[in-house]
């Protein structure tokens, strides 16, 4: 016994179609499938990494200073910064704390 012929394509409707993939199509994507380059090998993924050597490398030093205090934040008095920080029992240490922020 054969098959039945594949129905006639659909008309396009410039996205997606549901339902089945034509034949062709689904033979190809699974012969994609099923030779992507992670599926050749039976190691595991990450096993061909090697170490780096950090003291062959120079780096260029970075620093993240991406905090601008909003103008709300900035003009409040170090007094209220003080209440707000004692009715929230935020506790902090160090230099250079920022000042909280009371809203988002």
């Amino acid at each position: 016994t054969k098959a039945p012929p594949p129905p006639p394509p659909l008309p396009s409707t410039g996205g997606p179609v549901a339902g089945p993939l034509p034949r062709e199509e689904s033979e190809t994507k699974q012969r994609r499938e099923t030779t992507a380059p992670y599926m050749q090998s039976s190691a595991p993924l990450g096993s061909g990494l090697r170490d780096i050597d950090w003291s062959a490398v120079k780096l260029v030093p970075f620093q993240k200073l991406f905090y601008q205090e909003h103008p709300s934040v900035k003009k409040a008095t170090e007094e209220e910064v003080n209440m707000f920080r004692l009715k929230h029992e935020i506790k902090f240490q160090g230099k250079n704390i920022p000042r909280p922020i009371r809203t988002f």
